[in-house]
């Protein structure tokens, strides 16, 4: 139908759709979303300074991390941790095999793993899921060099890297004709800031992106949703990282004041922090659940421990709610050292 209107220069409603099965008869007809996405991607294209035809769009990035192993890993896959859960989860199911992997262990012995191991392929988020570290370029570029010439692909995360300052000259996506095993994937979910927009894509090769696309099943998006990607402003996420960082800054040093510790180098828009000495995780839990705040508690993390948890960063009016709260908790919880007892 789209084909046709734009033929006839019409609006797709116009068009009397005879060749789909629709029920005609409840109400107000509604259309297949566009099959050919490539002008919804503009704006997209634009904004990275790539080509379009790099860019293969999908439901979300959880889909493709579901998606990829079925198609390029059934054997044999390594995880560099610590990552998202969804990894795990879809290599338990695509995956014959996987193991995972800190990246510092990668990188001490890269050949020997794979030659021992054999992936099909390795699984990277940058930035790292839980800190926001930002593992080091060349770093990378070692282990997905070493992993072409043993034919192993590479696919790693960049959901949050938008948030990250000068995030084009740390980014990876403009290797991908250096790099013939590399593909990158990315949300657009969490960088327009609407869950309930599930689009993700993956930016390779033009031959790799080709591929892909030949695998993608149709009309994997609503109308509304490529029409939404279409006419978003990119222009408006250029000093996103600025204000991130001016947000993420006041975050930690008002939690490090508090006697919350945080962890690693935090580039994107979350930071992990430990629970001081004197309270348990479950106590900060409960306390700001029950004003209506949430954390993202890590224990499902084996590579940190109990007692960490992550924060993301919203505007400084927000975070003072958050702070005013965990003072009055550490305030009570002296008074409870005092003999008072502390009442949650």
């Amino acid at each position: 139908m789209w084909k046709v209107a734009r033929k006839l220069n019409l609006d797709p409603e116009m068009i009397l759709d005879f060749s789909s099965n629709i029920n005609d008869f409840i109400g107000r007809t509604q259309i297949y979303s566009d099959s050919d996405i490539s002008s919804y991607l503009e704006p997209l294209a634009k904004f990275l300074n790539i080509s379009v035809s790099r860019i293969t769009l999908g439901a979300g990035l959880t889909y493709f991390i579901h998606r990829f192993p079925s198609w390029y890993s059934t054997e044999r896959s390594l995880i560099v941790t610590p990552t998202f859960g969804e990894y795990i989860h879809s290599a338990s199911v695509y995956t014959k095999k996987y193991r995972t992997i800190s990246f510092d262990e990668l990188l001490m012995n890269l050949e020997g793993i794979l030659k021992d191991f054999r992936p099909q392929s390795i699984y990277l988020t940058r930035p790292e899921s839980t800190t926001g570290n930002l593992y080091d370029a060349n770093e990378v570029r070692k282990v997905i060099q070493i992993s072409l010439e043993s034919g192993c692909k590479v696919f790693i995360d960049e959901a949050f890297i938008e948030f990250v300052g000068n995030w084009r000259e740390k980014s990876l996506i403009y290797e991908v004709d250096e790099f013939s095993n590399l593909y990158v994937g990315r949300s657009l979910s969490k960088i327009l800031g609407n869950p309930n927009l599930r689009a993700g894509y993956i930016i390779s090769d033009d031959k790799n992106s080709r591929e892909l696309q030949a695998r993608m099943e149709p009309w994997l998006l609503s109308q509304r949703d490529l029409e939404t990607i279409r006419d978003f402003d990119f222009s408006i996420l250029e000093s996103l990282p600025d204000r991130v960082k001016m947000c993420r800054d006041y975050l930690i040093d008002s939690m490090e004041k508090l006697g919350f510790k945080h962890l690693g180098n935090p580039m994107a828009n979350y930071v992990t922090f430990k629970v001081p000495r004197g309270l348990s995780i479950d106590m900060v839990e409960a306390w700001l659940e029950s004003r209506g705040i949430m954390i993202r508690n890590l224990r499902d993390y084996p590579e940190l421990g109990d007692g960490y948890f992550r924060l993301a960063v919203r505007k400084i009016e927000t975070e003072k709610i958050l702070i005013d709260s965990l003072k009055e908790l550490m305030e009570k919880s002296a008074s409870a050292a005092g003999g008072e007892g502390l009442d949650l």
